[in-house]
C-alpha cells in the first residue's frame, strides 16, 4: 500500500485533496437546490488560485492590506479559508465591491476610538470581528480571481459539452502531475487508496454533515448519492493519473495547449519569481491565460480594498 505521508510529501498542492472533496460536497448541495456552479476541473482551480496569489505577491502587485484580507487567509489550512469559495459567488462586479466597502468601513467603526486599554479587555471580541470581516473581503477577492478564470475557461467547459467532466480529469491530473516529484511512481489503487483515506479526514474538517431532521430521508438519500459518485469519481481520477488513454489526454490537454511549463508565467509562479504584468501578457497556454487573467482580476479588486 501507498505510503500517504510520502505521497503528499511530494506533492507541491498536499492541500488539494481536501480542497477536491470539499468542493465535490459543495457542488452536490448546489445540484441539489437545481444549480451547477463547480467548474469540471477542480484541482486545476485551487492550482490556480494559488498561484494568482503567490504570483501577485512575489511581483509587489497588491497593496500593504492585501496581507490582512487575503493573504493571511490562503494560509489558513484548506477547506478553512474562504478565498477559494470565490467561484461560488454570484453578483456583479459593483455589488462585490460594496461588500467589500462595507466590510471596511464596520473594520474601522470597530476599532475607531479604542484605546490600547479597551482593546486588551476586549481583545478577543475584537479578534472575533476582524476574522469575520477578513474572511467576507476575502471571500469576494476570490471572486474576482476566480472571475478571471472562468473567462478564459467556461468557453472550453462549454465546447465540450457532455464530455466536461472527462476533460476536466484529465486536465486536472495533468496539472497534479506537473506539481509533483516526477520520481513519484504509484498504481491505480495507491492512488485511489489514498484519496479514499483522504475523505474521513475531509468531512471532519469542514463539518457540513448536519442531518436535515425536517427531510431525513431525502438527505440520507443525498449523502448517499454524493458518496457513490465521489468513489466513482475517484475511481477515473485514479486512472487517468496512472494510465491515461493517449488519444484522450491529446485531446483534452495536449490539442487544446492546456499547460505549456515554458509558459513564463508558469516558471514565475513555480519558481516564485518576480513577473510583470507586460511579460504575462505573452501567455499561451489556457493554463497560463487563466493565470494572467485571474492575477488581473485581483489587481483590480486591491483597489477596493
Amino acid at each position: 500500500m501507498l505510503d500517504r505521508r510520502d505521497f503528499l510529501g511530494s506533492l507541491a498542492v498536499s492541500s488539494a485533496g481536501s480542497a477536491f472533496f470539499a468542493s465535490l460536497l459543495l457542488a452536490r448541495n448546489l445540484r441539489v437546490h437545481g444549480t451547477q456552479m463547480s467548474p469540471p476541473n477542480r484541482l486545476t482551480s485551487f492550482a490556480l488560485l494559488d498561484d494568482i496569489v503567490e504570483l501577485a505577491m512575489t511581483s509587489n502587485l497588491m497593496p500593504a492590506n492585501f496581507n490582512g484580507y487575503v493573504y493571511s487567509d490562503f494560509q489558513l489550512a484548506i477547506p478553512g479559508n474562504l478565498s477559494r469559495m470565490g467561484w461560488l459567488v454570484r453578483a456583479s462586479e459593483q455589488q462585490v465591491a460594496n461588500v467589500i466597502k462595507r466590510e471596511k468601513s464596520e473594520a474601522e467603526k470597530t476599532w475607531a476610538g479604542m484605546s490600547r486599554e479597551d482593546l486588551s479587555l476586549r481583545r478577543s471580541k475584537v479578534l472575533e470581528e476582524q476574522v469575520k470581516i477578513e474572511g467576507k473581503v476575502a471571500l469576494m477577492m476570490g471572486w474576482f480571481m476566480s472571475r478571471g478564470i472562468r473567462e478564459i475557461l467556461e468557453p472550453v467547459w462549454s465546447v465540450a459539452g457532455d464530455s466536461a467532466g472527462e476533460m476536466g480529469v484529465y486536465q486536472d491530473m495533468f496539472v497534479l502531475k506537473q506539481l509533483a516529484e516526477k520520481s513519484a511512481t504509484q498504481s491505480i489503487e495507491d492512488i485511489e487508496d489514498l484519496f479514499l483515506q483522504m475523505n474521513p479526514r475531509m468531512i471532519t474538517r469542514i463539518h457540513t454533515l448536519i442531518p436535515d431532521f425536517d427531510d431525513g430521508e431525502n438527505w440520507t438519500i443525498r449523502i448517499t448519492d454524493w458518496r457513490d459518485e465521489l468513489k466513482l469519481l475517484i475511481e477515473r481520477y485514479a486512472r487517468a493519473y496512472v494510465q491515461p488513454e493517449s488519444d484522450k489526454m491529446d485531446r483534452y490537454v495536449h490539442q487544446l495547449e492546456f499547460y505549456d511549463p515554458d509558459d513564463a508565467v508558469i516558471k514565475a509562479a513555480r519558481n516564485h519569481r518576480r513577473i510583470n504584468l507586460s511579460t504575462m501578457a505573452a501567455s499561451k497556454s489556457l493554463y497560463a491565460q487563466a493565470l494572467v487573467r485571474g492575477v488581473e482580476g485581483l489587481v483590480q479588486g486591491s483597489k477596493y480594498l
